[in-house]
């Protein structure tokens, strides 16, 4: 099944500069491959980073102060991450423990 999905020339546009989205002339609009997606989406945060940096530079926020911050967000994304683990191989263990107590066969 084929969907079609109407956007402004705006929404387009914006989305081609984000990485979404690529042109071919005369065949069409097409969503962008999840690998280009991510490159496109890393390289434009990476930008606004170099701005956001510049920007607590030129306020005179120390460079330490910058490093804390994305240590602190580091260590939370390895919090989160350390709980997802957990969570799925809980899940895991659960459903094996379902499958053993199977008591249709009494």
């Amino acid at each position: 099944m084929q969907s079609i999905l109407t956007l402004s020339q705006k929404h387009t546009r914006e989305l081609e500069e984000e990485g979404y989205l690529y042109t071919k002339s005369g065949k069409g609009t097409f969503v962008a491959d999840a690998k280009t997606a991510r490159q496109s989406l890393t390289r434009n945060l990476k930008i606004l980073f170099d701005q956001v940096v510049t920007e607590l530079f030129v306020l005179e926020t120390p460079v330490e102060e910058l490093r804390t911050r994305m240590d602190d967000a580091k260590e939370q994304l390895s919090m989160k991450d350390d709980l997802v683990r957990f969570v799925t191989q809980d899940m895991q263990t659960e459903d094996v423990v379902t499958e053993g107590n199977d008591d249709t066969d009494k």
